[in-house]
């Protein structure tokens, strides 16, 4: 039986990485491709500024997380104000609106650096 892909990962098997300068903003386009259920995105010690619903611009709102059922995109705009270091992207399925944990529990990680060099796990939470 061939080995499952590491659905927490992204291409060969590494975290997602993106590397922030401090005082910019960064707009992210948030999509659940899935069929059904639903997952939460967001960043460690970050606002998320919700700017578009599928495409469809809004009045702007302030969240620290955005809920993202399947087939639906969320426009997002994240504004590079922490403490420089490395923190958590998060995303993962909201069991409680999708009724069960799918197997495996598809909860990915991810890093959002300030510094490019940092290769560490921002601190476990």
């Amino acid at each position: 039986m061939p080995e499952l892909a590491d659905p927490n990962s992204v291409g060969g098997g590494e975290k997602f990485e993106v590397v922030f300068e401090s005082g910019k903003e960064y707009r992210m386009r948030l999509i659940n491709a899935a069929i059904e259920g639903h997952f939460q995105f967001m960043i460690d010690s970050h606002s998320l500024t919700v700017i578009a619903n599928d495409l469809v611009p809004m009045v702007p709102y302030v969240t620290g997380s955005v809920f993202i059922a399947g087939g639906q995109r969320s426009d997002v705009i994240v504004e590079a104000d922490a403490q420089p270091g490395d923190y958590w992207l998060r995303a993962g399925w909201a069991k409680f609106l999708f009724g069960r944990q799918p197997r495996p529990p598809l909860n990915m990680t991810g890093n959002v650096r300030y510094d490019a060099l940092s290769n560490k796990d921002p601190p476990a939470n």
